[in-house]
């Protein structure tokens, strides 16, 4: 039980003499069964792969937001835009946007509190958040860079063209 009220099913475990809690879902929201279910599983996958199972939570929500930020940047791009030997570079670029969203997260949630406020805490946060900017800013240059070098001409939409008359001088 919470202070407000609330109530959740938890598994508690170590990971190397540490304790840790995992939640297993809210208690009217998961039955016992559910609950148990989950349990089971976290604990197998502790016991069998030796994976702590927030570890394994952790990464799969990483890989979710990689394949979120992965599919915004392709979307956004005409189809021929990023060739095959440029996915590493695009890899690299969608790590480190989910990098730094969850560095802004952290300095939003560390803002919050009032007490217990570290300024070296907050100012490691403000640099490392400085240089996520800075990579996403030199991986999408280099990739523009190299979107410019692999540039046919062939390619071009045709552009408007420039004519000397001005549109209301024409005879309809």
């Amino acid at each position: 039980m919470t202070q407000t009220g609330g109530a959740s099913w938890a598994y508690r475990y170590k990971v190397n003499g540490k304790e840790r809690w995992m939640g297993l879902g809210g208690l009217y929201d998961v039955n016992i069964d559910e609950a148990r279910e989950r349990h089971w599983n976290a604990r197998q996958l502790l016991k069998k792969d030796k994976v702590a199972p927030l570890d394994k939570r952790k990464a799969e929500r990483d890989a979710r937001a990689l394949a979120e930020v992965w599919r915004t940047v392709v979307d956004s791009m005409p189809a021929d835009h990023f060739i095959p030997a440029n996915y590493h570079l695009l890899t690299q670029l969608c790590r480190h946007v989910v990098e730094a969203r969850r560095i802004a997260q952290l300095i939003k949630a560390y803002r919050k509190k009032k007490t217990d406020f570290n300024i070296r805490v907050c100012g490691e946060l403000l640099k490392a958040q400085l240089s996520e900017s800075s990579i996403i800013q030199r991986l999408s240059c280099s990739m523009r860079l190299t979107q410019q070098s692999n540039f046919h001409q062939s390619r071009r939409l045709p552009g408007p063209t420039i004519s000397n008359r001005n549109p209301w001088d024409e005879k309809w």
